[in-house]
């Protein structure tokens, strides 16, 4: 496998803040990858470093094998960052052909308007478009030039269900393709659904680096789930041991643990009565919480062969 994106020893500072610490990673040719992390944690920062738009304060970056500010690296990348910013006089038509003068190679028109789902605005003027047209549109314009590296900034804020489910419909055939694409969200279940790896960030550093199947494997406490027709009390519940979270609804309750064996043993020999159990895995949503919390799993940091 190529190595598209080499991130080694990167530090980012604003004047007195350090947005990015010492952060090192490798992306390879067709992998889907998700960068999470809270408000702030440098995601947006990492991003604009690795096409090209911030320098580093420090370290080195190759995208594609070279440094990404070099001119002809353009031609081979795709941005949409957070804010669309278009140009509002023109027609949605204009504006992609007006784009599309800028490539040797790129896509038509009518694959454009299907990809990005724009037929039926495709003679409007910019400024005429919602939020989520606009959304659309930024995508357009990212994929004009049939890139082999696409980069994601919170794409899908502001699209409505339908038009964020055909997105990543979009994505997946591209990544079928074999392009790479490099996506910041913060609509956890897009992540656990579309990406084969993620990356989670926290205040400039690299905290985890994995498949969610990694990820969850090593971070994520698993769930007893269970109804009984006992009239329980939360704070009885939690008092249990092993237990790290308590969850109820109606006669249903939800244990969370990290020793779930020890839990289980416990739970039969005070002679618990319940139906209908259920034990799982927690969604990375708990995982997320628990990494970017600084919880006492923080320093497990699990790293996927993808990693240099």
């Amino acid at each position: 496998m190529t190595n598209v994106i080499e991130m080694n020893q990167i530090y980012k500072s604003f004047g007195e803040v350090e947005a990015v610490k010492d952060l090192s990673f490798t992306i390879q040719q067709g992998e889907v990858v998700a960068l999470l992390g809270p408000n702030g944690a440098g995601k947006s920062t990492t991003l604009s470093m690795i096409y090209g738009t911030l320098l580093p304060t420090s370290g080195s970056i190759f995208l594609l094998g070279q440094e990404p500010t070099k001119r002809n690296i353009k031609n081979y990348i795709g941005v949409m960052t957070q804010e669309v910013q278009l140009i509002e006089d023109l027609t949605v038509k204009e504006l992609l052909n007006l784009f599309r003068a800028y490539y040797s190679n790129p896509l038509g028109l009518n694959d454009l308007m299907k990809a990005a789902q724009l037929e039926h605005v495709i003679d409007r003027r910019i400024s005429q478009l919602s939020g989520g047209q606009k959304k659309r549109v930024s995508f357009a314009l990212a994929i004009v030039g049939d890139p082999k590296v696409i980069f994601l900034d919170e794409p899908t804020v502001a699209m409505d269900i339908e038009s964020r489910e055909n997105f990543w419909l979009e994505l997946r055939k591209m990544a079928s393709f074999g392009k790479t694409i490099v996506f910041s969200t913060h609509y956890l279940e897009e992540a656990d659904e579309f990406a084969d790896r993620m990356i989670i960030i926290n205040q400039g550093s690299k905290i985890a680096d994995g498949s969610i199947s990694e990820l969850k494997r090593l971070f994520a406490d698993k769930v007893v789930s269970f109804e009984t027709d006992y009239k329980i009390r939360e704070e009885m519940l939690s008092s249990l041991p092993y237990i790290t979270k308590v969850e109820m609804d109606n006669r249903r309750i939800s244990l969370y643990s990290n020793k779930m064996d020890e839990l289980l043993v416990y739970l039969y020999r005070e002679n618990w009565v319940m139906k209908d159990i259920t034990v799982s895995a927690a969604g990375l949503n708990e995982i997320f919480l628990t990494l970017t919390r600084g919880g006492t799993k923080n320093n497990e940091n699990v790293s996927s062969s993808s990693e240099g």
